[in-house]
């Protein structure tokens, strides 16, 4: 899709920024998840640094939705943007959500789990690499904005199996049973995260449907 005017091109310029800030927000996750597993009495503040990104996210979010209510694009255009906006916005509230859920109930990750944890968090941030070039894509060429999703696609098929496995070892631990639901309660966390990335996508699938009709 060409833009058409100055309100088009700042409104694509904060898309393009809205994106980054929330790839920035699952760096800072992952670096709260790694101090965490290795019991850093400061991990408090990745989880602060992640909330306030996410902030900085949404004020962005609400930004585009206020150029859009001024007439950037056409109003057919206008409410996949806004849709898309709220649907990658909702990877930074998760990410945020879930470093709360760390701080407030403290789950106690036997050395065990620390590697497969730290695995489905790089394929997590793995699964959201190609949203920051997808909206670009999506722009000059709609083939390969479609292969970027795909690949998106398989990068969370990735991080379920691993919740799979994760889940598996617990449930087959001596823990007990409130430890194990505690566990499996932070898993399913970080595995939303990737559930959000993958709505991002699917809603590109369905522009990029919109946009060949």
């Amino acid at each position: 899709m060409v833009f058409f005017g100055k309100k088009e091109k700042e409104v694509a310029g904060l898309i393009v920024k809205h994106i980054q800030v929330v790839g920035q927000t699952l760096s800072e996750f992952s670096s709260l998840i790694d101090a965490y597993l290795k019991r850093d009495k400061h991990f408090k503040e990745g989880a602060f640094k992640v909330h306030t990104l996410e902030h900085e996210a949404d004020s962005l979010r609400r930004e585009v939705a206020l150029k859009l209510s001024q007439g950037a694009f056409l109003p057919v255009y206008r409410e996949d943007y806004i849709v898309l906006l709220e649907l990658i916005d909702k990877i930074a509230n998760k990410a945020e959500s879930t470093g709360d859920f760390i701080v407030l109930t403290r789950p106690r990750v036997p050395e065990y789990l620390n590697e497969g944890i730290r695995k489905m968090v790089k394929v997590t941030l793995d699964c959201f690499e190609p949203i920051e070039n997808i909206y670009e894509l999506f722009q000059k060429n709609l083939d390969d904005a479609l292969i970027a999703a795909a690949h998106v696609e398989e990068q969370e098929q990735r991080v379920d199996e691993i919740q799979w496995q994760l889940t598996k070892t617990v449930f087959k631990s001596e823990l007990s049973l409130a430890e194990k639901n505690h566990l499996k309660d932070f898993i399913d966390h970080i595995e939303n995260i990737s559930d959000r990335i993958e709505d991002v996508s699917d809603r590109f699938e369905i522009m990029v449907v919109k946009r060949s009709l």
